[in-house]
């Protein structure tokens, strides 16, 4: 199975159906799903599927700053009043989101600090 692996992780990332996995593979609609209940190739799944995750973030990152920019151009200096008002709405929507996303990481972090100095004073 391991020998097989990559290819069949790759399918599977590609939205492949297992049908197609097995008949690319020759082997039983079965078979793949059994190898998929084995841990490791689960485990490399969820790691494939993780770098993908990263990789689509990362992107969107890079790209943010930019977007934000022409989403304000348009929203200041657009043509089309239906425009101007969709990329405001857009942009302001995406703020909100973002401010959230951070209060809500910071309320994480204390949490976690909290739990941790909790588990440093529990007696052994």
């Amino acid at each position: 199975m391991t020998a097989r692996s990559p290819e069949v992780i790759t399918m599977l990332l590609s939205g492949q159906t297992v049908d197609k996995v097995a008949e690319a593979c020759g082997v039983a609609r079965s078979t793949v799903y059994r190898w998929l209940e084995t841990p490791e190739l689960r485990d490399e799944l969820g790691i494939a599927k993780r770098a993908v995750v990263d990789q689509v973030a990362n992107k969107i990152a890079s790209e943010a700053a930019e977007m934000a920019d022409i989403l304000a151009e348009i929203a200041r200096n657009g043509n089309d009043e239906r425009a101007r008002v969709a990329a405001g709405k857009i942009f302001l929507d995406f703020a909100s989101r973002y401010r959230s996303d951070l209060v809500m990481e910071s309320r994480i972090a204390a949490l976690e600090k909290i739990i941790e100095q909790q588990g440093a004073e529990e007696p052994e």
